[in-house]
């Protein structure tokens, strides 16, 4: 496990990060000091600071942030333009999969933005299996946020939050919800497929839209989450949450999750 010896990992009884099989799960890091007090300036400064935090985590773990494969960066609409090109320079060609959500709080006013993250720890021989493997599906919009359509680490796929935009990386022009899920699952789905695996392969999803389903789409949009990963009895968790706005304009959805390559033989 690793820890910065703050007082809430003593109070709230939890890890900065836990290595488990190969892969390390990190706590959600916010820009603040040793004494957790918030770190307040420009975003260059606060984003800094917590990205300082997730490094010094995942090195007392024995990996680096060439070793992530997976992120969710929480910030506010007003910035996250500027934290993109900082996520970019900072992560650089490690390109792990990743969410971003665009939120209207975080758990102090003085945040400027949490980042939590997966990454596989380095091994050899027998751990040689987990190194990540990068998915590229030509969307432009993977170019632009610095990422992967996905990473697939051993039968472990980890899929960006796949918004509803057609190849041209643009919002559809259908406003409908359901045509903007289907859109959203389809660009998900691919982004499996590429990876090795398919629909009746996921495990999980996180799904994130600007408004409610419609009540007269409601049908409509169960069928398209029902034919997207199949009909696998097990079936995979759903999880859906309305944020205050998506990062591709004009989108009213994207999904991230995680698949494993067989999970639906």
């Amino acid at each position: 496990m690793a820890f910065h010896g703050t007082a809430s990992e003593r109070h709230w009884g939890y890890a900065q990060g836990v290595e488990a099989n190969g892969l390390i799960h990190l706590s959600g890091q916010v820009p603040r000091n040793d004494q957790e007090v918030p770190t307040v300036g420009s975003l260059p400064v606060t984003f800094g600071r917590a990205f300082d935090l997730v490094e010094s985590a995942l090195g007392k773990l024995g990996a680096t942030l060439q070793d992530l494969v997976d992120v969710q960066l929480f910030m506010f609409e007003d910035n996250y333009q500027e934290g993109i090109e900082l996520y970019r320079a900072r992560v650089g060609d490690a390109r792990p999969a990743l969410s971003l959500v665009l939120v209207e709080g975080l758990n102090h006013p003085d945040y400027a933005l949490e980042v939590s993250a997966i990454a596989a720890r380095p091994g050899e021989g027998a751990d040689a299996g987990m190194r990540k493997i990068l998915v590229d599906t030509g969307n432009p919009v993977d170019e632009r946020l610095g990422r992967s359509a996905a990473v697939r680490v051993g039968d472990f796929v980890y899929v960006s939050a796949q918004p509803s935009v057609g190849s041209d990386g643009c919002a559809i022009e259908d406003d409908s919800f359901a045509a903007h899920y289907g859109q959203a699952f389809a660009n998900f789905v691919s982004a499996v497929e590429a990876a090795g695996g398919k629909g009746g392969d996921v495990v999980s999803t996180h799904t994130y839209v600007t408004e409610p389903v419609p009540a007269d789409e409601v049908e409509t949009v169960r069928e398209l989450h029902r034919q997207a990963i199949g009909q696998w009895p097990d079936r995979s968790t759903s999880t859906l949450v309305r944020v205050a706005s998506l990062p591709v304009e004009g989108t009213k959805v994207q999904i991230a999750g995680v698949a494993v390559i067989g999970a639906g033989s």
